[in-house]
């Protein structure tokens, strides 16, 4: 993460999913300014700590910041905990999952549709 926001700040949107989080009061102050109450982070600490990282933060690099308003910050239970949950809740993602995006998945996809059916077409 560092090393995109530090050498394709361009790129980082699309690289990261973002932070999370939860306060108890949205305020406007102005023009794309505003307060919140009892701010926190829920999900994407490690982004945030990553850009802190980073010595000199370009402009290009935006993140996407999801933040939901609630009656409490408490995360034990109920819904800010769902939202926790389901933040850190994924399927896993092995490398044999991205095959069929691969160089030869995809020659022989464009070889097999260039080849003449044989045989009865079943109403095709």
């Amino acid at each position: 993460m560092v090393e995109t926001a530090d050498k394709n700040p361009n790129e980082f949107f699309y690289f990261n999913n973002g932070v999370s989080a939860i306060c108890t009061e949205i305020h406007e102050l102005g023009k794309d300014k505003f307060r919140f109450d009892s701010f926190q982070i829920i999900n994407g600490a490690q982004t945030v700590g990553s850009l802190a990282a980073v010595g000199s933060l370009s402009g290009e690099c935006e993140v996407i910041l999801r933040i939901t308003q609630g009656a409490s910050v408490k995360t034990e239970k109920g819904f800010n905990a769902d939202i926790i949950r389901y933040n850190n809740t994924q399927n896993v993602v092995r490398a044999s999952d991205f095959r069929s995006n691969d160089h030869v998945q995809l020659w022989l996809e464009h070889e097999f549709d260039k080849k003449k059916r044989a045989g009865p077409s079943h109403g095709r």
